[in-house]
């Protein structure tokens, strides 16, 4: 036994280098054998959540049992239900449109039965100043005595 002056003599020894599980060299393989060997075939990963099993796919989680049937119904309703709101906008806007030029018309109706209230002479004074007038596309003469 060798005599250590300056050595720690009961420190660890060193280990001597493990021999290989296989004697190929995995580098050297081709894929499949390689996967075969090794155990490197993973497939897809999949997770389990409260009974509905994803599978992870081209980066998307696709649900492959379980509720994902009640999912895309409720997509189909809410669209259906955004359509239809969008139909009733469409609707509102149109009567309010409505509404405003009738609110229009209304008012130019009042001031001409206000105008035609008037005492006749001063229609006619103001049919001699101007005698012809135009009034939604028809030409119209008031005649004066």
């Amino acid at each position: 036994m060798p005599v250590r002056l300056f050595g720690n003599t009961l420190g660890p020894k060193k280990t001597p280098p493990r021999k290989s599980a296989s004697l190929s060299n995995p580098h050297d393989l081709d894929r499949s054998t390689r996967e075969v060997a090794l155990g490197l075939g993973y497939g897809t990963p999949t997770m389990n959540l409260v009974g509905q099993s994803l599978k992870f796919e081209n980066g998307q989680r696709i649900a492959e049992t379980g509720i994902s049937g009640g999912v895309d119904r409720r997509e189909e309703a809410n669209n259906l239900l955004r359509l239809k709101v969008d139909g009733l906008r469409d609707m509102l806007s149109e009567t309010a449109a409505e509404s405003r030029l009738m609110e229009k018309e209304l008012e130019e109706l009042k001031s001409i039965s206000r105008r035609r209230k008037k005492h006749p002479e001063d229609i006619c004074q103001e049919q001699r100043e101007k005698p012809i007038r135009q009034r939604r596309g028809m030409w119209l003469t008031v005649f004066c005595s």
